[in-house]
């Protein structure tokens, strides 16, 4: 695969997720989607595996590396699929571009990694008030309680990704980025199986789901968990991190436009607007330095 294929892969891909997501959610049920999605990722990355030959560790590091995986994985999915019915996917697809910021600040708090400089104070604090403008915009200021919670369940799927992102980097478990992935999706198979089992869609209400939900889960399953890493990790070969790093910044506005153009989700003078804040701010909070820590010692 090229280089240039592979980077529109991610952004394609990254772009598509938060509306194929909002689809399995609505139009079949939140608990439902993520455990075939789960499924149907765990058969195809199997097949990957077996055609590349490699190999799935089950030692004591490699569950540990799962399971903190399936702290974001699992619970993290888990809320955004809920968030999904009320909140559109391009707030979704922009509350994620957040990521490597509010990752960053956790790093310094949990393993003590360099401080955030000024500078990047200043681009994290304009990426969230950029967001500030897209949410005020987007929604009215008599929003349902059921949105409000959206977004609240929302904001908390983003800090558990971001934590379990955090924790990672303390796990040493080397192995191939795809014997990572199908690990940790099979691992997750069992707690997506228990929630839509006490929560989700059963029975003939679930077979006559319409099919638009049902694409949504085979695309999520097949390029939302695994396509999408492969491309990554490909691209992570030869290009540098800051180069790949602008996929975060397109994919948000991607989303925004199929959001418009397929869901109808307004964009307006104000949206466009926050949202280039947000974008702004991502993107020079990747191109400052984090300060070092003193030595007290």
């Amino acid at each position: 695969m090229s280089v240039p294929i592979a980077f529109c892969t991610v952004i394609i891909v990254w772009a598509t997720i938060p509306l194929m997501l909002k689809w399995s959610a609505i139009e079949i049920d939140p608990f439902a989607g993520i455990f075939f999605r789960m499924i149907v990722a765990s058969i195809f990355g199997l097949i990957l595996l077996s055609i590349l030959r490699l190999k799935l560790a089950w030692h004591r590091q490699a569950i540990k590396y799962y399971l903190v995986t399936n702290i974001g994985f699992s619970i993290g999915m888990t809320l955004v699929y809920v968030s999904a019915q009320t909140v559109s996917s391009g707030i979704i697809s922009l509350m994620f571009g957040l990521t490597p910021l509010i990752a960053s600040f956790l790093g310094t708090v949990i393993l003590k990694e360099p401080r955030l400089s000024l500078q990047q104070w200043g681009s994290f604090l304009l990426a969230f008030l950029g967001l500030s403008f897209v949410i005020s915009t987007q929604q009215s200021l008599d929003m349902p309680q059921s949105e409000l919670l959206g977004l609240g369940i929302l904001s908390f799927a983003v800090l558990v990704f971001c934590f379990s992102s955090v924790l990672l980097k303390s796990i040493h478990y080397e192995a191939h980025p795809l014997s990572k992935t199908v690990g940790s999706i099979l691992l997750s198979v069992p707690y997506t199986y228990l929630i839509w089992m006490a929560f989700g869609t059963k029975g003939e209400a679930l077979l006559n789901s319409p099919l638009k939900g049902w694409f949504s889960i085979i695309y999520l399953g097949i390029f939302g968990s695994l396509a999408a890493m492969v491309a990554y990790f490909h691209i992570l070969r030869f290009m540098s991190p800051s180069k790949i790093g602008l996929a975060n910044l397109v994919a948000p506005v991607v989303a925004l436009w199929l959001g418009n153009v397929i869901e109808d989700e307004p964009i307006g003078p104000l949206t466009l607007f926050g949202a280039a804040l947000v974008l702004l701010g991502t993107g020079t909070f990747m191109q400052y330095k984090q300060r070092p820590i003193a030595n007290t010692a």
